[in-house]
């Protein structure tokens, strides 16, 4: 270690004496005296004031960790009998299928710049013999003006859709055409242009991705996309999946979970997190045919619509790396911010995680984040009436308790009655029932009415996106030592 480098983590370690001095004096949802904070200065601070760049050396990721992310855009409620994709930038669409490692196989072009996707409920003319190959399939489309359906016997060819078995029968017995009448079963979808493109019987497998010399954009609802898109049917609704590639998903994940003015350490923190995060949970919506949502379910993704120089820079710097806890990938928890302390993983989603301990963190504070001191009041009869609705029947509430951890955090609300029923919860269920902002505040009351005062935004385990500006931005750290910090005894690899 050269003597500037030496100098700047000595300066780095006083501020953050300093500043853990000053933390200490503040005052806001402090809990009560018997329940103070314990174990002011972490160890952490040493380990980084000893730590070397060595120290932070890649390792390159298992090849297993990188692949396409399936994100669901439309799904569940959401979900509908018809969905729309149109072209920004290209010159057509491909449609094809989905290999075993989600990589899409084109099959065949359309020069089309908008494309209908609609559940079947038809009838229409089978013609071909089964186990057609696509080339044979689309020049028989072709001739007779059908077009191509994909069956799980391989391809043949679909003549008209008529909405009764009447219709088509009548239809059709004015053709010269040869085959049979067929009835599209629930699940299948029509692919249409200007014209029906395509039949698939096989929802699982089915593609669509935009062509052009240079990188297509398609738009979905609004929102620009990469990638190509699958169009799993669950329930009777077509449900929408964009897929891309890892770096790509983090990318349009980014400018939604942090601002892209932000400083590039704590942007390249929130990458590898976001990162993270999807590889942890990777087919956790296997059901429906994708791997994570693309709302706060998971993390907000929106594609290239808010697409950011700042942001991908953040990305292609980190390209592969993820959090790993003795070679274990990490459950990469972020939130807001924290008010001044996280929590232990157990104390918010009831498990454990060696690598999400709660800790003092001298560094938000620095930020100075606006609108974060909250307050809340609540009835005791809006007490009663939210206990009621989780399943206990208690009266009015005369007397409302926290317990804290050892980070002045609150574990678990206790809710008495005037007659001395209590009840007990734990702090996820109460801050979040409640409407509360974050786990770290005070509660006072008379009896009547209660009021709940706190800092934080969020669930205050793992990182706290504002902690990571403030060490990135007033006290210079890298994004090595603000994952050091919030992910204890994780390493990036």
């Amino acid at each position: 270690m050269n003597r500037q480098s030496l100098t700047k983590k000595i300066i780095s370690y006083l501020l953050f004496l300093l500043l853990v001095g000053a933390f200490s004096a503040s005052a806001y949802a402090d809990p009560p005296a018997d329940k103070q904070i314990k174990g002011l200065i972490p160890a952490w601070s040493t380990q980084l004031a000893e730590r070397t760049d060595a120290g932070h050396e890649y390792v390159p990721p298992q090849s297993s960790d990188l692949f396409p992310v399936r994100i669901g855009l439309r799904y569940g409620d959401t979900g509908d009998r018809r969905a729309a994709l149109s072209i920004q930038r290209g010159t057509g669409f491909s449609i094809g299928s989905y290999d075993e490692a989600n990589i899409f196989q084109p099959l065949y072009s359309f020069e089309e710049t908008r494309l209908e996707i609609l559940a079947d409920s038809s009838w229409h003319l089978l013609l071909g013999e089964s186990g057609m190959s696509p080339m044979d399939a689309m020049a028989m489309a072709e001739e007779v003006g059908g077009f191509v359906g994909h069956f799980s016997d391989g391809f043949r060819v679909l003549w008209g859709s008529f909405e009764s078995l009447e219709e088509a029968e009548s239809v059709i017995s004015t053709t010269d055409l040869d085959g049979m009448i067929y009835l599209a079963p629930e699940g299948s979808v029509l692919v249409c242009g200007r014209r029906v493109l395509w039949y698939s019987e096989r929802t699982d497998t089915l593609g669509i991705m935009a062509e052009g010399d240079v990188t297509p954009v398609t738009v979905f609802n609004g929102d620009r996309f990469s990638g190509s898109f699958a169009f799993p049917v669950v329930n009777g609704s077509i449900l929408v999946v964009n897929v891309v590639d890892l770096e790509d998903y983090v990318k349009g994940v980014l400018p939604y979970e942090m601002s892209a003015s932000w400083p590039l350490e704590a942007l390249k923190a929130q990458a590898v997190c976001a990162r993270s995060y999807v590889v942890f949970r990777r087919g956790e919506y296997g059901d429906y045919g994708f791997d994570v949502t693309a709302d706060t379910r998971s993390q907000v993704y929106r594609g290239l619509t808010a697409s950011s120089d700042r942001c991908n820079e953040a990305v292609d710097e980190t390209r592969g790396q993820l959090l790993r806890y003795q070679g274990e990938l990490c459950e990469a928890y972020y939130f807001s911010s924290d008010g001044g302390a996280t929590e232990n993983c157990v104390h918010v989603f009831g498990y454990s995680r060696a690598y999400l301990c709660g800790k003092l963190d001298p560094f938000e504070a620095a930020a100075h984040v606006s609108n974060n001191n909250w307050e809340i009041t609540r009835s005791s009869q809006e007490l009663q009436t939210w206990l009621a609705g989780k399943g206990y029947v208690l009266g009015p509430i005369a007397e409302v308790e926290a317990s804290y951890s050892d980070f002045g955090n609150v574990t678990a609300l206790h809710c008495t009655d005037a007659e001395g029923v209590s009840v007990m919860l734990n702090a996820r269920k109460s801050y979040t029932g409640l409407g509360l902002d974050s786990c770290r505040f005070t509660v006072s009351g008379d009896g009547k009415s209660f009021r709940f005062s706190g800092r934080g935004w969020g669930h205050n385990c793992g990182m706290s996106q504002w902690g990571a500006y403030a060490m990135a931005k007033e006290y210079g750290y890298s994004y090595e030592d603000i994952l050091g910090f919030y992910f204890t005894g994780a390493t990036i690899g």
